[in-house]
């Protein structure tokens, strides 16, 4: 029920109930559970149904009982959204480091600054541009040429007893624009790859999704593209019009996407990330005839670096399933 509420917005209970195939009985006594903790309230409008009964009251999910914080380190940016339980933005940050050592230091700051203003943060969600394993550890926070020591390793740790209290989790930052994407399209079992191409530090992240979950390998590693030799970082940092080394890239890549397609046999493939963004009509379309002569039967996707696919949306949306996953079951182990 929860879930119908995040995906499909407020709704009466009667809808709620069509949504979920429950029995109405079933539906109430579950709806009543949900008001006395306090995670659903009355949005105080109503909305009158297809039959002839009175008007029925709107539900909705109770931003007020807990919001969270999502964070993002793009380039030498810091992008932070706070989110309620709809996962709706209530409010975005951008903080600008002078180099690429204080990632750390902004986090702390950032994250210092909403939780004085803001008491009921319940979960911090952290997406990065690193290989993040089952357990929150951080691979790859240093890559050699690209400029940028991060010095990641133990920053779950680090983090975690500075904010003692306030539940962390550290993901990919594919895996994260992975699950937003099927959250902004209103499903929870999509099946789907994601590519997540970002320019600057150059990067290629690939997510997984089946039934609506990720898939994460033994380790939890999964997130991350290899390729040896570095062809494709050539090509990404290719001094030329970005706009024309994008089809190059783009060229260069579709064979591993074409791979992925056939062996996963996903719903969709979709490519984001910042060299996606702000990218010319003509160039779109040719991106477009790039990967349409490969004849795939699955259909790929560019977002065209929507700001509505931020990692960091994904990053908060995760702390968010995280806490009614646990808040519902300690309601319902009582």
């Amino acid at each position: 029920m929860v879930d119908v509420l995040k995906r499909e917005g407020p709704m009466t209970q009667t809808m709620l109930k069509e949504h979920t195939n429950m029995q109405a009985s079933t539906a109430s006594y579950l709806m009543n559970d949900l008001k006395s903790i306090g995670i659903v309230i009355n949005s105080g409008e109503t909305i009158q149904g297809s039959g002839a009964g009175k008007p029925g009251n709107l539900i909705q999910l109770n931003n007020n009982l807990a919001q969270f914080i999502g964070i993002y380190v793009e380039d030498n940016q810091v992008n932070v959204y706070v989110t309620g339980l709809d996962g709706i933005t209530l409010d975005y940050r951008k903080i600008v480091m002078g180099n690429p050592t204080q990632v750390e230091q902004a986090l702390i700051q950032v994250v210092d600054s909403i939780c004085q203003e803001n008491s009921i943060i319940r979960g911090i969600g952290i997406a990065m541009k690193a290989m993040v394993l089952s357990d929150g550890t951080i691979r790859f926070g240093y890559r050699d040429g690209m400029n940028e020591n991060w010095k990641l390793q133990g920053l779950l740790q680090r983090l975690t007893t500075h904010f003692s209290g306030i539940p962390i989790v550290i993901e990919n930052d594919a895996n994260c624009t992975a699950l937003l994407y099927q959250y902004e399209q209103k499903e929870d079992k999509m099946d789907l790859v994601l590519y997540l191409l970002n320019r600057i530090p150059f990067g290629i992240g690939c997510s997984i999704l089946v039934k609506g979950k990720l898939l994460k390998g033994a380790n939890g590693s999964t997130g991350q593209y290899f390729e040896k030799g570095s062809r494709l970082r050539s090509l990404a940092i290719d001094k030329t019009n970005k706009d024309e080394y994008l089809e190059s890239f783009i060229t260069a890549l579709m064979p591993h996407i074409a791979t992925t397609a056939y062996l996963l046999d996903p719903k969709i493939v979709v490519l984001s990330g910042s060299f996606l963004s702000d990218l010319e009509e003509k160039t779109v379309d040719k991106v477009e005839s790039i990967i349409k002569s490969y004849h795939l039967p699955i259909e790929v996707i560019l977002t065209k670096g929507n700001q509505d696919y931020d990692p960091a949306k994904g990053a908060a949306l995760i702390a968010m399933n995280d806490y009614i996953s646990s808040f519902i079951a300690k309601v319902g182990a009582r």
